[in-house]
């Protein structure tokens, strides 16, 4: 089946290119006027003050942490380190007992005390099991006492090629881990791990529908903490 697909304008790297597409099953065969193209499509589809253009290519994206972001708990919009608390206890509450925890898209920018979380204030709502929270840019985790322990972080832990771990007077972990440094906490909390290849079909469709077609993931299988399923 051959369909006209037309628009106010139809738009490409090269400027206008006409007002419609002419489609053969799945692919697109001519680019053109609407009077040109019209006889020889069998049906159509008309978009009224739409401009059509090329799909968009993200070239740097974490698929499978994606997919797990749009179900699982985000910290974005926490004002202060007391409402960050309150939506992981909120959290908390819908997850089985013992799993681990692990939130994302906190902003230390926009918290009242100007400061990133440590292992303190996460102990503090969260103590009975490993907890880590991905700060918004993904280059800083921050991760609970147990996580830490888990993952046989402590003051003797040396600072990983490319990476860093804040320390208080003492030189014990705060539980703030920077850029490599977070995937020293792989071993106990894999972010990727619970989500299904149904759930990242259904992000990666819905990144289409955005008008994203096409991507450039970082993946890295088996390693951690990029894409793991």
């Amino acid at each position: 089946m051959t369909m006209l697909v037309s628009a106010d304008a139809v738009a490409t790297g090269r400027g206008r290119q006409g007002d419609s597409l002419l489609i053969d099953g799945t692919r697109i065969v001519a680019v053109g006027d609407r009077h040109e193209l019209a006889d020889a499509a069998d049906d159509e589809l008309r978009y009224d003050g739409a401009t059509i253009v090329p799909g968009f290519r993200d070239a740097h994206i974490h698929a499978v942490p994606y997919a797990a972001l749009l179900r699982g708990c985000s910290l974005k919009g926490a004002v202060n380190i007391a409402d960050l608390q309150d939506r992981i206890a909120r959290h908390l509450r819908t997850l089985p007992s013992g799993r681990p925890f692990v939130a994302t898209r906190f902003d230390d920018e926009t918290l009242a005390e100007k400061r990133l979380p440590t292992r303190v204030d996460l102990d503090l709502v969260v103590g009975d099991r490993p907890a880590v929270i991905y700060r918004y840019c993904g280059h800083i985790a921050v991760a609970n006492t147990k996580a830490l322990e888990a993952s046989g972080i402590d003051a003797g832990t040396a600072d990983p090629d490319g990476g860093s771990i804040d320390r208080d007077a003492e030189g014990v972990p705060t539980g703030v881990l920077r850029e490599t440094a977070a995937g020293l906490i792989s071993s106990a909390l894999a972010r990727g791990s619970l989500v299904s290849e149904d759930q990242l079909i259904d992000a990666l469709t819905g990144l289409a529908s955005l008008g994203i077609t096409s991507i450039g993931a970082m993946i890295g299988y088996g390693e951690a903490p990029s894409e793991k399923l």
